[in-house]
């Protein structure tokens, strides 16, 4: 079941992507779209409310997208590129940020019980959610070229009519270009790697229960320093080094053809391998994820999600990383033929774990409306849309709020 989780990522960019390749005319292999917006935004820079360093710009939007799509028997590959340049009319200097979003998927399904899916997903951007679209580790803007790239690799193999096993690899790597002692660079750059095992069990053509396992090490590979209470404060990023384990069990479920539901549930065992005397050496805790989807007509479908587990965080002082809640949901109607919206919506509680701000807490809420109208049917649309973003912090200096409003116009073909 597909999660919209990542939907952040789109709302922090501003950003509606284009047609998909898997949304393609059947008679081309290949799409290309384009989007021009304006738009203006009250707190580009995300500075936290009360420093009396907001900062406000009209600007304009250019992001064009090209798809592939090519399917030969068992095989099938799709691929996405988006360019995105925003340019801010009243920033004082660097007026235009650039972004890169790119996707490639490959699926093949041997004879008989066997099936292979590979996937790569990069970003490169400046705005907060793009590169950590699942759980947010930073709620500000990270100037320069900040690049996330993740590889996975699942397979799938039926055992018996009732049993298969999924086994799975994937691998995060993570650099930010800001550097220094307690910068992004150090307190984010990584390589998370995460292989997991799942048994299935098929107990009705509706309804799969799972039992699985998954093992985690995140390798911070900075080599600035970061600020812990530890003795002496100045300690490597190594600190934050993590092995993690993850038991859980779950089930998939379609509860009508409309209504789909996924559910895991367990515990995660954290430890931190390279911590110092005076930090967190180890941490337990729950581990959640459920989601589901419900077409409730034929022109509306509602997603909704929950997620904890531990995540990285740009909060130094001894805190080795975050433990995240995160609720996510969106609604998208066809109110007529040619005029489509959608709401997305992502709440995400994180609390910090060790260190100066242990157990205290950031309250993120991030809110996007679209609206667009399609001028000629599957080739030009007018759209206008509204984002919000709002971080209630425990720790002083963090809390922030930011409203955005575009409009433009989108081509494809």
């Amino acid at each position: 079941m597909n999660r919209i989780a990542t939907s952040a990522g789109l709302i922090a960019l501003g950003a509606v992507a284009a047609a998909p390749a898997s949304a393609q005319d059947d008679t081309k292999p290949w799409s290309v779209s384009g989007l021009l917006r304006g738009f203006y935004d009250d707190n580009w820079n995300t500075a936290p409310s009360g420093t009396g360093l907001r900062q406000s710009s009209y600007g304009f939007e250019l992001s064009p997208t090209l798809g592939y799509k090519h399917a030969t028997g068992p095989t099938t590959l799709t691929g996405s590129y988006t360019y995105g340049i925003k340019y801010f009319e009243s920033r004082p200097s660097n007026n235009a940020d650039h972004s890169h979003l790119a996707d490639v998927k490959l699926e093949h399904k041997f004879p008989e019980r066997y099936s292979l899916q590979l996937t790569d997903s990069f970003a490169s951007s400046q705005e907060p959610g793009v590169l950590d679209p699942a759980n947010v580790t930073t709620p500000f803007r990270s100037n320069g070229n900040n690049i996330r790239n993740t590889v996975s690799l699942n397979l799938g193999a039926e055992l018996t009519p009732l049993f298969s096993l999924v086994a799975g690899y994937s691998n995060s790597f993570y650099d930010y270009q800001d550097t220094g002692t307690d910068s992004r660079s150090a307190l984010l750059d990584r390589t998370e790697h995460l292989a997991r095992l799942d048994l299935r069990w098929n107990a009705r053509t509706d309804l799969v229960g799972i039992l699985g396992y998954q093992f985690g090490y995140n390798d911070q590979t900075s080599t600035d320093q970061i600020t812990t209470t530890a003795t002496p404060p100045g300690q490597p990023a190594s600190v934050r080094d993590a092995r993690s384990q993850y038991f859980y069990v779950g089930a998939d479920h379609f509860f009508t053809p409309q209504v789909q539901g996924s559910a895991r549930l367990g515990f995660q065992y954290t430890e931190y391998p390279s911590a110092p005397a005076g930090l967190v050496s180890s941490s337990t805790s729950p581990y959640v994820d459920i989601s589901g989807t419900w077409e409730y007509t034929q022109d509306g479908t509602v997603q909704l999600g929950i997620k904890h587990s531990r995540n990285q965080t740009d909060v130094s002082s001894g805190a080795q990383d975050a433990e995240s809640t995160t609720v996510y949901g969106s609604i998208s109607h066809n109110i007529a033929s040619v005029l489509k919206t959608s709401l997305i919506v992502q709440y995400q509680n994180s609390s910090f774990r060790g260190g100066l701000f242990d157990t205290l807490s950031d309250n993120l809420f991030l809110a996007g409306l679209n609206a667009s109208y399609e001028i000629i049917k599957n080739r030009l649309s007018a759209e206008a849309g509204y984002n919000y973003d709002r971080v209630d912090s425990d720790i002083a200096g963090r809390s922030l709020f930011r409203h955005r409003v575009y409009i433009g116009l989108k081509a494809s073909y």
